[in-house]
């Protein structure tokens, strides 16, 4: 796909073409009496403009500002979706689809939890960034892990974040993917094989069983912040996920209402 040819046949766009992108060419862009500038070059400086958004197509960089939808429609042609998947505690237990998406990533932003042997799935020149935290020390802040994931999509590349078990458990997922959202950049998530199954299901320890349990809560002890929140789950407004409950969904919020 050529960035020129779709231009041309947008007569409505205006367009400057330079080396780089002065500051006189952002102030055109961000005041609307531009809609791109086409830049051989975009400094990293130049790329965290406030106001600013990007994407590297075949004649260098489209510059345009934030909202642009128009130009954000454009970029599709020109990125990759970004995966963000998980890896399970071994190799054995990732998923397929985490598997045959490892082996195609060109930028990989990982976690750290789970066994690091995983990563030689990974391309031997795939660009490979540990972006994990233990016990709230983090390699990379979450605001800087979020920059991350926009510039290398940003780039073309192929950007792949691996995060340990489920991305949707504790994940910090929606924090990234509204990122993304926020700047119509395509991707998809992965369902994966959590900690929570492969320590008691794995190992035989089961969290249901007939006539003994039917169900149980799941929660981390850590607040926002780092401060330590109660555990009593009847105090707590957590969300409720009921199984073969389809026939008897008026029955079971019923018995749901009361118990409240």
């Amino acid at each position: 796909m050529r960035i020129e040819r779709i231009i041309g046949n947008l007569p409505k766009l205006t367009v400057a073409r330079a080396a780089g992108l002065s500051a006189a060419l952002l102030a055109e862009l961000l005041n609307g009496r531009l809609s791109l500038v086409l830049c051989q070059g975009l400094s990293d400086a130049d790329k965290a403009a406030a106001g600013l958004d990007w994407f590297r197509s075949d004649a260098g960089y489209v510059c345009f500002a934030v909202g642009n939808s128009m130009l954000q429609r454009i970029r599709t042609l020109f990125v990759s979706k970004v995966v963000l998947a998980g890896a399970a505690p071994r190799l054995g237990m990732c998923t397929l689809e985490a598997v045959e998406a490892m082996r195609r990533a060109e930028v990989c932003l990982h976690d750290t939890l789970f066994d690091p042997e995983i990563l030689k799935q990974l391309p031997a020149d795939a660009e490979v960034v540990n972006v994990g935290k233990r016990c709230g020390k983090h390699a990379v802040k979450q605001p800087e892990i979020n920059r991350m994931l926009l510039d290398y999509a940003r780039e073309g590349k192929r950007v792949l974040r691996l995060k340990a078990g489920d991305p949707g458990i504790f994940g910090r997922l929606c924090e990234e993917t509204d990122t993304l959202s926020e700047y119509a950049l395509p991707f998809e998530v992965q369902a994966a094989v959590s900690s929570l199954s492969a320590a008691t299901t794995a190992t035989g320890l089961l969290l249901t069983r007939r006539c003994v349990h039917r169900g149980f809560t799941v929660m981390t002890p850590r607040c926002a912040g780092g401060a330590i929140g109660e555990l009593d789950p009847r105090s707590m407004d957590l969300p409720v996920v009921l199984f073969m409950a389809t026939h008897i969904l008026e029955e079971s919020f019923a018995n749901y209402k009361n118990a409240a």
